[in-house]
């Protein structure tokens, strides 16, 4: 079946017959159809937030579903995205300060969104002709801003706004962060046999 499932595995509880990892049951993830048989989906895209009381799934086709409340006994699923391009990255950006104004930032082919989903599903447009490819984007952990990179540059973004961009030409092929650095693979656009770090 293409329909996906989330499995969650406590690694720290084992089966007695099996000796595995306990798996914690939910409920299949699947587009509703009202009647039909639901289209085939393929997952492309997880987040969690930190405290584990949200968890995001976005698929190929569009679909972004939110898991919410407590997740073990009496998870709440609601669909923010029922289609459009393929989903890319999802980062919940968690407040320290103020859990109250978390929010998920979505990348897709051809958008950049974010959802304040504490304060029901609110969602703000950040761009909407330009997303980013699977891999190319991450979190800035100290500002909570996200990063999605693109040819010509790797632009920033608020929780409600762009930021600034860094003129960083070439194809990016996966944008990470680690301690203090912005880390790229790209393709240097002037050779087509090198990749640089």
């Amino acid at each position: 079946s293409d329909v996906p499932s989330l499995k969650i595995y406590a690694m720290d509880r084992r089966n007695d017959q099996t000796g595995n990892p306990t798996e914690i049951k939910l409920r299949e993830i699947q587009v509703s159809c009202r009647g039909s048989p639901p289209p085939p989906v393929r997952g492309s895209a997880l987040a969690v937030s930190d405290d584990f009381s949200q968890i995001a799934v976005g698929t190929e086709q569009g679909s972004i579903f939110l898991i919410s409340g407590d997740i073990f006994k009496r998870p709440q699923f609601q669909l923010l995205a029922v289609k459009g391009p393929s989903v890319t990255g999802l980062f919940f950006n968690d407040d320290d300060d103020d859990a109250s104004s978390q929010n998920l930032y979505t990348v897709t082919e051809k958008t950049v969104d974010s959802y304040y989903t504490r304060h029901n599903n609110n969602k703000v447009s950040l761009e909407r002709e330009a997303g980013g490819k699977i891999h190319c984007s991450a979190v800035d952990p100290k500002t909570k801003q996200l990063l999605v990179g693109r040819d010509k540059a790797v632009y920033r973004y608020m929780a409600d706004s762009k930021g600034i961009c860094y003129g960083f030409d070439n194809d990016k092929r996966m944008v990470s962060w680690f301690g203090e650095y912005l880390v790229l693979i790209c393709r240097d656009t002037k050779r087509s046999d090198s990749v640089t770090f």
